[in-house]
């Protein structure tokens, strides 16, 4: 089989405690060393260096934990969805767990087309949170825009804020939904200190991604998969956050 016509099998999967401080190319190697210990038929890239063909949704901001992120993977052999899990099971390092794979359709669009945001949760890991949180989250959602600058470049973070809320549990949390595309990128760090508060004062996780298929319907990261979201014991119940807008 011809990498043209290799199987595309679309993988969800989750990152823990254990792997929260890995990079994006770290988490690739990870997978490449995983992919080869389960002996798989994988298909690989053309050139001087060819690598295993996998394609991570979307990178992580380093220390976040991760619910239901997205890779696809690419093999030379049509194999079935359950045995590939068998054997990814027993090949996993400590800090990625399974939540769902499928096998994908010939001609179906690769996800990184479909990518619009990502919903994050932040909770307070020490002191709580400030008495006038409320007020500065509506602070931030008035502003006309926060002006950042990120690698010596300056850029907007307004506009890539969809939604910002105070948890309203027992456990003091942030929600945010931020744009995550390629040329619009909101980073949950970046949020916490434009509302004054030190990054490091919150454990943030990615609960799930956002896509938009080719006839404009929203579907999560988290759809079908086969256990429910990998949370801290003390993080509390999901923040219901709205529909996004047809075109955010």
């Amino acid at each position: 089989m011809t990498n043209v016509e290799a199987a595309r099998y679309r993988i969800t999967f989750a990152i823990t405690h254990a792997m929260r401080y890995v990079g994006h190319l770290d988490l690739l190697r990870a997978w490449e060393r995983t992919l080869r210990r389960a002996e798989l038929p994988l298909a690989y890239t053309q050139g001087f260096h060819p690598h295993p063909r996998i394609q991570i949704a979307a990178a992580l901001p380093l220390g976040c934990t991760a619910a239901a992120e997205m890779m696809e993977l690419w093999l030379e052999d049509d194999l079935p969805a359950e045995a590939l899990e068998q054997r990814l099971e027993v090949a996993l390092p400590p800090g990625l767990r399974l939540r769902g794979i499928e096998r994908m359709p010939a001609g179906k669009p690769h996800f990184v087309q479909w990518l619009v945001a990502g919903e994050y949760r932040g909770v307070a890991v020490a002191g709580g949170m400030p008495a006038d949180i409320d007020e500065r989250v509506s602070r931030v959602l008035a502003s006309g825009s926060l002006p950042r600058e990120r690698r010596e470049k300056r850029y907007d973070l307004r506009p890539l804020i969809l939604h910002l809320e105070v948890g309203e549990e027992a456990v003091p949390s942030l929600g945010m939904r931020l744009k995550l595309q390629a040329a619009a990128t909101g980073r949950p760090d970046e949020v916490a200190e434009a509302l004054g508060l030190e990054a490091t004062a919150l454990l943030f996780s990615r609960e799930r991604l956002l896509l938009r298929d080719e006839a404009g319907v929203l579907h999560g990261s988290d759809e079908g998969v086969w256990e429910e979201p990998l949370r801290r014991p003390d993080a509390g119940p999901a923040l219901g956050f709205p529909p996004v807008a047809p075109n955010p």
